[in-house]
């Protein structure tokens, strides 16, 4: 990959993110350009601050605007999915060229870009949770009783919930309501799920791969595995491209990285979801980074600190990258099955841990990214990933009544 300065080169930025992103950061890279990246850790999270670190209370705007103040920061760089806001906030407080609050909105609320793509793109129907609706009244306001309800500006599947009887509402009100969150309920829609990763250098698109999810995200949270695995139809993947280039225009995204999603059952019918001004999740972001070169998180510095990016052609169509959730139990044992694929794992648990079921699509027990030399390989791998997993739990109520006995 050529990087080429654009003479407005911001070299102090600020990393808001965790240590799992910071280690992804290739500093030779930045360094080339006279990058010197701060990394922000919080305090109260005992994180283990590496060198170049500079800590805070907590994540918060006045938290963090002190060690903007503090230390002559140019730049911010955010990869916290939920702090996009809270980023844009501290541009614009300390003069820091970057994405201002009112354009961050488009990226983070589902309803803002909901209002701003609907003219050029087929988006959901919404509406915005209250808790005096019941579940009859949601259900006429459709004229559908199958529904899914979210947080409108929350990432992960996070406190989400398919919402097909009263009983499913009342389950939903009593489990994932939170009343700090803003929700917004929309017609279940039972399309496979497809994303795109753009990356966009001075407002044209230099990187950009479509690919489809095993299953929609929100079933992770019920034990499936979700990978990212190539698209079959190449008309389908040249269109949610260009649907993706629609989205990226239509929110003036000019530098930076995009994780969009889209339902679809065809070419010809292609429904955004969602998008989100960052990264992609770990093992997808693991699979770009093996393509590109270097690291998402490497190229989202360079961006936000000018640096021009030529046009990459990057294929990760022989590539399947995904997660696999955690379950409740104690963890008995790990084993790495034999595959085709050349696969790399990340192991997020050991054996003796206590799990609880996942909350969200951060809750993973392992995460893996495969190459491929055919697409036979591929799927057979992901069925035998599927149906064998990789983690061993114990249920502990089993466990414990073999104790007793």
């Amino acid at each position: 990959m050529i990087f080429k300065s654009n003479g407005c080169l911001l070299n102090r930025p600020l990393l808001i993110g965790s240590d799992l992103q910071y280690t992804q950061i290739d500093m030779s890279v930045l360094a080339r350009h006279g990058i010197s990246p701060l990394f922000l850790y919080v305090h109260q999270l005992g994180s283990m601050p590496k060198s170049f670190s500079l800590v805070c209370d907590e994540l918060s705007v006045d938290s963090v605007s002190e060690v903007v103040s503090n230390n002559n920061i140019n730049s911010i760089v955010n990869f916290n999915d939920n702090f996009v806001l809270e980023a844009s906030k501290l541009r614009s407080a300390h003069k820091i060229e970057g994405i201002t609050e009112k354009e961050a909105l488009k990226f983070k609320s589902k309803r803002v870009m909901y209002e701003c793509l609907g003219k050029y793109i087929s988006v959901p129907p919404v509406l915005l949770f209250s808790q005096s609706l019941t579940y009859s009244d949601i259900s006429s306001h459709f004229n559908n009783n199958k529904l899914f309800i979210k947080p409108d500006s929350r990432a992960g599947s996070e406190g989400t919930g398919k919402i097909f009887s009263e009983s499913d509402f009342d389950k939903w009100l009593r489990g994932n309501y939170n009343s700090e969150y803003d929700y917004i309920i929309q017609p279940y829609i039972d399309f496979s799920l497809y994303h795109c990763d753009i990356i966009v250098s001075n407002n044209k698109i230099i990187y950009s791969s479509a690919r489809q999810y095993s299953y929609p995200n929100h079933l992770f949270l019920q034990g499936n595995i979700i990978a990212s695995l190539p698209i079959n139809d190449v008309r389908l993947e040249e269109a949610i491209k260009e649907k993706a280039e629609i989205v990226k225009d239509v929110l003036q995204l000019v530098n930076g990285v995009m994780h969009i999603e889209f339902f679809s059952k065809g070419e010809n019918d292609i429904i955004f979801l969602e998008t989100n001004l960052r990264q992609p999740g770990g093992a997808i972001n693991l699979m770009h980074s093996e393509v590109l070169g270097v690291s998402i998180e490497t190229i989202m510095v360079l961006l936000e600190c000018g640096v021009s990016l030529d046009k990459i052609d990057g294929v990760t169509s022989l590539y399947m990258a995904g997660y696999i959730p955690r379950k409740r139990g104690t963890v008995t044992s790990i084993e790495t099955p034999e595959l085709k694929g050349n696969l790399k794992y990340d192991i997020r648990v050991k054996v003796g841990d206590k799990c609880s079921s996942p909350l969200s699509a951060s809750d993973a027990s392992a995460s893996f990214v495969g190459k491929y030399k055919n697409h036979e390989d591929l799927y057979n791998d992901f069925l035998l990933l599927e149906n064998n997993g990789i983690i061993n739990y114990q249920n502990d109520i089993e466990r414990d009544k073999e104790a007793i006995l």
